[in-house]
């Protein structure tokens, strides 16, 4: 598992458009967009039909979870 950051405007639920950070947590703040995922992968991450309901629900809730980190844009 790794962390993998969504530049601004990236479509969430496209895994080409994340980026490979590693092992640590990125600094996201904020409750509006994805910022980061934490997933399976190599050089992008590998988007489980559990992980894409957790980045529907982080949206949704407007919160963060352990593998979906928000920010404000």
């Amino acid at each position: 598992m790794a962390w993998y950051s969504l530049p601004h405007g990236g479509n969430p639920q496209i895994a080409s458009q994340y980026t490979f950070i590693g092992d640590v947590q990125p600094t996201c703040n904020g409750n509006v967009q994805v910022c980061a995922i934490f997933a399976e992968g190599g050089t992008t991450p590998t988007l489980s039909q559990p992980l894409k309901d957790e980045i529907i629900s982080a949206l949704n809730n407007h919160a963060s979870t352990a593998n979906v980190k928000l920010r404000t844009p």
